[in-house]
């Protein structure tokens, strides 16, 4: 995304604080007109000076959507194994109605054989359809997710503490590392605790405003993030079960909206549900007329979580495990940028927090909250600065929300181990609980946040130059370009008993790749046997499946596959490519390997000489020119 489109999407996330201001811009003149004709020289000068917070917030808000969407088809340079699985699922569902299993529809795609979240590609579907398979559509998506976030946020603390507050909340979750990185790269997991911010929003407002209609969308949002990551199976209920205590007990929530919204989640997750039930107990596949339940092969949620295996000996593991990769990092360079970390520094983030999160359980049981007067009881609170006493009682709610939100986060550490995605819910209650520990330092709140700030400057610097030579290993630099190369020297051979293909073809869907032939003729005077793909690639099939738009009935009448009830199966061949490192070299073969792992070999290869290679990033193409 180039700098113009990227200023005009960020615009758009902006419109609806620029329209309340002018709004309240037009009725603040018109009723000083009213009152004296005389007197109704508002200037728009005045007006930004009594409206400075909410200006500010469009400043914070539209430079927050900004830096999540510039350059996003470039930066992060490569692609991931699993934004690449993720996207060919989706492209697979558009044009084919099935995935790479041959599952139509399905609520969790079996994907590597132990299942890949779904929500994330069915979201992708529309921007593969305008944009076309590439980078950007898989990336969008996750960027505008993002961005919502950012406005959710805001509104959210503006209506519990005000304007003046509310920007400090956004400025934060803005550079906030962690939200910055995950906004910027499309794995599927991530959008999590978007939707679980979401969610508690919509109930937040549903109760403020007495909407049930509100009540129900958060259920609808509740339910969809359970096909959004595996951990919402624990999740989800543990924070529904202390949101509907906390908010029963001080009579915010009535026993009613709490069935509404219990039963809109229910209705919503139940094919998830039925999913968990089928897999947990080994039960059949089941159709529900498109939409598949699959029986995956190996059940990788059992596998994450302290269920069913040793639960005394894990949990405390998990928990102090958790604890450490929080204070460090989990190793996954797309998590984190040294020496920057997750949070900027811990020494001075980590006491910060530990101050809100003292504040915010003094202050988070709180009496009945007043909805029909609470509007213009904030009005009068922020113009006498909100006494301590008041803010208590009007910011009681956002404060129950939060502290559930966190108290489910501990608890789900307690149950997954091994990487920060798999505790990404406890960030958005971090960041909350940073803000608050800022608000509550006093006169000296200015000096960790301009020290945030000059910490940004530096790691965004650091993100778009070193940090992309740095991945670029790990994210396969170009091993695209490496792949249509080689794929335009081997001939794929159709299977021509594929009825499948035949069947797609004359709808039409099977994109450019209906021959599924020779791609570049000029450069092939012969015709090369096989293609061979180093394997120190972390799957490298699902690359050669992306960069080749391979029909998936081609790919599911001929690959190969070994292991099929691992968690991880291996695929040998798909037609007349292999993935594996050869011991020989053939003449007639082409070979994609890692540079490094090319050099690991080369004294397995007496014949290496013979063959010409082409560099592509951090991979080399070889084969055998014979004319």
């Amino acid at each position: 995304m180039n700098i113009l489109f990227t200023c005009l999407v960020s615009l758009l996330f902006c419109i609806i604080p620029i329209f309340f201001i002018v709004k309240d811009f037009v009725k603040s003149r018109n009723s000083k007109l009213n009152k004296n004709s005389s007197k109704s020289n508002i200037t728009f000068v005045s007006f930004c000076k009594e409206n400075i917070f909410s200006i500010l917030a469009i400043v914070v808000l539209f430079f927050g959507c900004f830096i999540r969407l510039i350059y996003i088809d470039k930066y992060p340079v490569g692609l991931n194994q699993d934004e690449a699985s993720s996207v060919y699922e989706a492209w697979s569902i558009l044009n084919f109605g099935i995935d790479r299993n041959g599952q139509s529809f399905p609520v969790q795609f079996i994907s590597w054989g132990s299942g890949q979240n779904v929500l994330y590609s069915y979201l992708m579907l529309p921007f593969i359809s305008i944009l076309g398979l590439n980078t950007l559509s898989i990336r969008l998506p996750m960027a505008l997710i993002g961005c919502i976030s950012l406005v959710v946020f805001y509104y959210f603390m503006k209506s519990a503490f005000g304007s003046k507050k509310a920007v400090l909340f956004l400025f934060i979750f803005t550079i906030f590392p962690w939200h910055l990185m995950k906004s910027r790269w499309g794995l599927e997991s991530n959008i999590f605790p978007d939707l679980i911010l979401w969610a508690i929003f919509a109930m937040y407002m549903g109760i403020k405003k007495k909407s049930n209609w509100l009540v129900v969308l958060s259920g609808v949002i509740f339910g969809l993030s359970t096909y959004s990551y595996g951990t919402s199976y624990f999740f989800v209920p543990v924070l529904l079960i202390l949101l509907y205590i906390s908010l029963l007990i001080v009579k915010n929530l009535s026993l009613k909206q709490c069935i509404i919204h219990l039963c809109t989640t229910t209705v919503i997750a139940l094919p998830m549900i039925l999913f968990v039930i089928i897999n947990f107990f080994d039960l059949d596949t089941l159709k529900l007329g498109p939409i598949t339940i699959p029986k995956l092969p190996t059940v990788r949620f059992k596998e994450i979580t302290a269920v069913g295996s040793s639960v005394d000996s894990n949990i405390f593991s998990n928990f102090i495990s958790n604890i450490k990769m929080l204070l460090t990092n989990d190793g996954n360079v797309l998590n984190y940028t040294v020496p920057y970390g997750l949070f900027f520094c811990n020494w001075l983030t980590i006491p910060i927090a530990i101050i809100g999160i003292v504040v915010s359980w003094k202050l988070g049981p709180g009496p009945n909250f007043q909805a029909s007067s609470n509007s213009q009881n904030q009005q009068t609170l922020n113009a006498h600065q909100n006494t301590e006493k008041a803010q208590n009682s009007t910011c009681a709610l956002a404060y129950t929300f939060m502290n559930c939100f966190f108290v489910a986060s501990l608890l789900l550490m307690f149950m997954v181990d091994g990487a920060i995605n798999r505790i990404n819910v406890i960030f958005i209650p971090l960041v909350f609980y940073t803000a608050i520990g800022l608000i509550n330092l006093g006169k000296v709140w200015f000096v960790p946040v301009i020290t945030y700030f000059i910490l940004f400057t530096f790691m965004e610097y650091y993100y778009f130059t070193d940090y992309q030579t740095y991945i670029s290993s790990y994210m396969n630099v170009g091993l695209k370009e490496a792949i249509i190369e080689a794929s335009n020297l081997v001939e794929n051979y159709e299977n021509s008993n594929d009825t499948n293909s035949s069947n797609n073809n004359e709808k039409g869907l099977t994109a450019s790749n209906n021959k599924f032939t020779l791609l570049d003729n000029s450069k092939t005077l012969q015709n090369y046997t096989k293609l061979y793909i180093d394997t120190s690639v972390n799957q490298p099939y699902i690359f050669y499946l992306l960069y080749n738009e391979v029909p998936t009935p081609y790919y599911i009448s001929n690959v190969q596959k070994s292991n099929e009830d691992a968690m991880f199966q291996t695929i040998d061949s798909i037609g007349n490519v292999y993935f594996t490192i050869p011991t020989t070299l053939e003449l007639d073969n082409v070979y994609i390997f890692r540079q490094s792992t090319l050099e690991k070999y080369k004294n397995m290869y007496n014949n290496l000489g013979e063959f010409t290679s082409e560099i592509y990033g951090e991979f080399v193409v070889l084969y055998v020119t014979l004319f």
